[in-house]
Order: C-alpha cells, then sequence, then structure tokens
C-alpha cells in the first residue's frame, strides 16, 4: 500500500465522539461497511489488541489536528473494546457489528408472450456485470497506519540553497517511514534516494502547494544509530540526514502500550 494512503480511506457513514460521555461509548458497525468514527481530540495513545484490530479491521485515519479511525468489521466479528487516549480525554468504546440490511427479493419477471413473426430478432440488453472492488476496500490494514509519528524537524541546505526538512518518521512493524518536505520545492523532481546500504528505490514525491513532499520507506531492520539517508535533486543538490540516538529511541515506541 502506498506511502501516501496515509491515508485515503472511504467510508460511508461517520460517528462522532465528543468526550462527554460517562460511560464507555457504543458503536454499531454494519458489517462489511466501512464507519469512520471521529473524535474531538488529537490521538495520543489507542489500546486494542492485535485480535480486535484484525476482526474490526481498525485503521488509524488521522492523529491530528482530531483522530479519527476507520472500522470496517467482517461479518460475525462480535464485540470489540478500544481505548482512545488524546490530551485531556480518556473514551471507552465498544464496538458491535451490526448486520447488513437485508436485500430485497428480486421480482418474478413476467412471462413472456410467444412473439410474433418479424423480419427480425429482437434485441435483448443484457445487465452490466457488477465492478469488482477496489483495493482500497479490500486491502488488509496496512503496517503504515499503525506508527506513530515522532517530530524530527531536522533542516538541510547550504546557503543558496531550498531548504529540505526531515518532518517527522513513523515506525511500523516491519518498516520506518521518513517524511521530507522541500521548501518552495514544487517543481522540483526528486532523481534518487540511497543510504548506507545502497538504493532506496521504495519513496514517493508529490507537490504540495509550494513545495514538495517526498516520503522514504526503509526496512525497520536495517535503520541503525549509523543510518545515513540521502535524497538528490534532479540536477543537484544533495541533501544528507542522519537518524539520532534520541530519534531513534522514540522512533522505535509503539503507538499501542
Amino acid at each position: 500500500m502506498s506511502p501516501w494512503l496515509v491515508l485515503f480511506v472511504l467510508t460511508s457513514r461517520t460517528v462522532t465522539v465528543t468526550g462527554t460521555e460517562t460511560g464507555p461509548v457504543h458503536v454499531r458497525c454494519p458489517a462489511g461497511e466501512t464507519t469512520e468514527i471521529a473524535f474531538a481530540e488529537p490521538l495520543r495513545q489507542l489500546k486494542a489488541s492485535a485480535d480486535d484490530r484484525r476482526r474490526f479491521g481498525i485503521e488509524v485515519l488521522r492523529t491530528k489536528p482530531t483522530g479519527a479511525l476507520a472500522v470496517r468489521p467482517a461479518a460475525g466479528a462480535g464485540t470489540a473494546r478500544l481505548e482512545f487516549r488524546g490530551p485531556s480525554q480518556v473514551v471507552a468504546l465498544i464496538l458491535e457489528v451490526a448486520p447488513p440490511p437485508p436485500t430485497e427479493p428480486e421480482p418474478t419477471p413476467e412471462p413472456i408472450a410467444a412473439a410474433p413473426p418479424a423480419t427480425q430478432a429482437p434485441v435483448v440488453t443484457l445487465p452490466a456485470p457488477a465492478p469488482a472492488p477496489s483495493p482500497a476496500a479490500t486491502a488488509e490494514p496496512s503496517d503504515l497506519v499503525w506508527a506513530k509519528a515522532v517530530v524530527i524537524g531536522r533542516r538541510e541546505g547550504l546557503p543558496g540553497q531550498r531548504s529540505m526538512v526531515l518532518v517527522d518518521a513513523l515506525s511500523g512493524q516491519d518498516s520506518v517511514w521518513l517524511r521530507f518536505r522541500l521548501e518552495d520545492g514544487a517543481l522540483a523532481a526528486v532523481a534518487r534516494v540511497h543510504w548506507e546500504h545502497g538504493e532506496v528505490t521504495t519513496f514517493e514525491q508529490v507537490e504540495d502547494g509550494a513545495d514538495r513532499r517526498i516520503v522514504v520507506q526503509l526496512p525497520r531492520g536495517q535503520v541503525t544509530s549509523k543510518t545515513r539517508v540521502a535524497v538528490e535533486l534532479a540536477g543537484g543538490p544533495t541533501y544528507r540526514f542522519a537518524l539520532t540516538a534520541p530519534t531513534l529511541a522514540r522512533l522505535f515506541r509503539s503507538l499501542f502500550r
């Protein structure tokens, strides 16, 4: 799944949790459909078991300015318990699977009378086949949506060059994503990314207003205090970033406790 998902999920319904409730919030989620659960505060921590996340297809859509989750339970998933923690709120949620609405039976077709003799055969129009579900609707939750963002804010660039900022990083179970911003570089293009292990081909870039955003994916098991990532623009220059020990320590902490 592309890092730019981060996060685009089609939802069929939205439930807003204000955080003023005195007890657990019960949310009924139709089986096989996506329900977005929006909160009033930024998401600092989310507690949920791995089994509940799998059965209910729970994805973190965003952590700020307000937290939001996407839930797509399988039929017969039962119930799941989550705990949302924000700067000042702690909200317990009980997710319950609601069965999908029954489909209307197709009407019995009227008998067709024998057609009178004609000079040409009648034209029969067949219904178009139903479209296949999109990959975003059928894909399992990726490692990325469970990752926790760690703010870094490191700026590189010589005088007279555009500044490139290592904005933050996200650590998943198998991968680490580094997110960069090239200031006033919307029309520039990244030609290559490399590090101490060679070329990095798993990166994405996109224009963002006057800036250019770059996301670089690295295998978590190879990221160490010696990691150096170089981002090279077409026609130069090359920006080099190192991950310090404090950054690594914060990066490898999980969002789920």
